[in-house]
């Protein structure tokens, strides 16, 4: 049993100001901004939440905080998140068209956090919708995406069947007319071949494996993605270590 099954559920929407409502359907967004900030605030507090999830809103600054809840949600609901997942993903793959990092980093904070608390093969459909969007931000995203993923999977633990239906799309990618989404493809695919190993890779990779540019940037993706597997591993099996006791025989 972990730490967190531990704790108490805490019903974060009954510490809100009573103005929450009211500012939360305001015509000014600086009133919607508040009221996530206070919904942020109190979730900074507590591990572990008994909430709803919070709807989107248009504006930038107010989205960026809107998904910092919705983090907060997904963190401290763990697999009780999981309902939600598919609400969620879509709306932000959609909001990655936006450039600026003051929405796309608590973006991508979001979804690392949404995945963690579901079964991705059960995303596989709404991965290969969002995946199929011709916006180059979020093909890149969707890529950058998929190398973050793969990258914390063994090998037993991979899920086979996104791999079978977003490796093809990778694919493609590879010859996308922006260089930086052509580039984070070659990096999730690698990412991919550190579990499939490259026979089973080659499959997918088709005439790809005879341009030795990008081979070599799928391979050298590979490699680092086991580095960084292998470190955290190790960075886990430590912290695990450290907290174990031992007791008097």
């Amino acid at each position: 049993m972990d730490d967190w099954s531990l704790l108490s559920e805490v019903n974060v929407l009954a510490k809100l100001p009573e103005q929450f409502n009211e500012w939360l359907e305001s015509k000014k967004w600086t009133e919607r901004r508040d009221a996530l900030q206070a919904l942020v605030n109190e979730m900074a507090k507590t591990p572990r939440l008994d909430s709803k999830v919070l709807a989107k809103d248009a504006n930038i600054n107010v989205c960026a905080l809107a998904a910092k809840c919705i983090t907060g949600l997904a963190n401290g609901l763990q697999t009780k998140f999981a309902q939600f997942a598919t609400l969620y993903i879509p709306v932000i793959f959609e909001r990655f068209k936006e450039k600026k990092s003051i929405l796309r980093d608590p973006l991508i904070e979001c979804i690392d956090a949404i995945v963690l608390t579901v079964n991705l093969d059960m995303l596989v459909d709404d991965l290969s919708d969002c995946f199929n969007k011709p916006n180059p931000q979020i093909k890149l995203q969707a890529c950058n995406f998929i190398y973050r993923v793969m990258k914390n999977h063994s090998q037993t633990s991979a899920p086979k069947k996104t791999i079978k239906a977003l490796a093809p799309i990778l694919v493609k990618f590879t010859a996308d007319p922006d260089s930086e989404v052509r580039e984070a493809a070659c990096i999730g695919l690698g990412s991919i071949m550190r579990l499939t190993g490259d026979k089973v890779m080659n499959t997918f990779l088709g005439n790809l494996q005879e341009d030795k540019i990008k081979m070599k940037k799928i391979c050298d993706s590979r490699d680092q993605a086991t580095i960084e597997y292998n470190e955290e591993a190790k960075r886990k099996q430590e912290s695990v270590s450290c907290g174990s006791v031992v007791l008097p025989g």
